[in-house]
């Protein structure tokens, strides 16, 4: 493999992740505040969050250079005790001081190994010593004994629910404040013009104030901060750049010479494209006269859809043979 196609893999590894990463932490608090008097399990805020945090500090100790090959499954595994101390003795990020975090950290650690499986393994015989809703509801009651007027609102209707929605603000934030120092790290190393775009969700919570920690809503993530893209109607000046333009290379792909299943709609020739840019190569194809983006990083910098996004391809078929193609162009 040259050095030109590792760095293209690693480009498309790390934006792949960022979306994956954005994806999960959005549904994690958007799970973890729908709690109330009648849903109370914490199994899918735990797993969308315990997965979509390793990632994240994953791809950012990769992006450091501060692990070896092979580190990142071997010696960190999913434990984010041991990610997170990683990055704070690196001084890649500072500590958090809030009381409930280590706690928090901790349950979303042992989530990320066995304690996700608690309950099939006590089924199967085998009973683990970790039970991930005991020590969240550890956590509610170190809550409710902070002020002791929050016993007598449990007990009564209105008041338990506004408890609970307090209570979940309180948990809510030192996750909060963990995603914003990571997603800063991101940021940052994007400034650095290494390939890849950070989707707009992370630079978001990039964002978050110290005054808003606990405060943000997430129902209507990632909606309210994506914009719906659409295909690039081609233009005669498109045309006039693509045929003379120095950093360009285009090719034909026909039906007929396509030895795998056809994934377009009616039509029966498609043209990719690499361009080239400051950022790194941006993957085009060109169908009926619209342009679509072929992987993620191109569609956030040119703000255009993908094959499937815009009804080009049909779904369940991959489009990724002609991204292989175009990035070997």
């Amino acid at each position: 493999m040259d050095i030109i196609s590792r760095d293209a893999q690693i480009t498309e590894a790390i934006q792949a992740e960022l979306d994956t990463i954005s994806l999960l932490l959005v549904r994690g608090l958007q799970e973890l505040q729908a709690m109330d008097m009648n849903y109370g399990s914490y199994f899918i805020p735990s797993q969308t969050l315990s997965q979509g945090l390793e990632r994240m500090m994953k791809v950012i100790l990769f992006l450091s250079g501060k692990v070896e090959k092979g580190q990142l499954r071997s010696k960190f595994s999913h434990g984010l005790n041991k990610l997170w101390n990683k990055l704070t003795t690196e001084s890649i990020v500072d500590l958090i001081p809030d009381p409930f975090f280590d706690d928090i950290l901790k349950i979303l650690s042992e989530f990320g190994y066995n304690a996700r499986y608690y309950y099939i393994s006590l089924l199967d015989g085998e009973p683990l010593n970790f039970n991930p809703q005991k020590e969240w509801e550890k956590l509610e009651s170190r809550f409710l004994n902070e002020a002791p007027q929050r016993y007598q609102m449990l007990r009564n209707g209105d008041d338990a629910t506004i408890l609970i929605k307090e209570m979940v603000r309180r948990f809510q934030i030192p996750i909060e404040i963990l995603i914003n120092r990571l997603s800063k790290v991101i940021v940052d190393y994007e400034k650095r013009e290494v390939g890849w775009v950070v989707p707009t969700t992370i630079k978001s919570f990039a964002n978050i104030g110290t005054d808003s920690f606990g405060k943000n809503v997430y129902k209507e993530w990632p909606q309210s901060l994506e914009i719906i893209a659409k295909p690039h109607k081609r233009n005669w000046r498109d045309f006039l750049i693509r045929l003379f333009h120095p950093f360009r290379k285009t090719k034909v792909i026909r039906k007929r010479d396509y030895h795998e299943e056809w994934p377009f709609r009616d039509v029966k020739k498609v043209r990719i494209e690499k361009r080239m840019c400051k950022r790194g190569p941006l993957h085009i194809i060109t169908i009926n006269g619209f342009d679509c983006a072929l992987d993620g990083r191109t569609a956030s910098i040119l703000k255009i859809a993908r094959t499937h996004e815009a009804g080009f391809a049909v779904v369940g078929i991959s489009t990724q043979p002609f991204l292989d193609l175009a990035m070997n162009l």
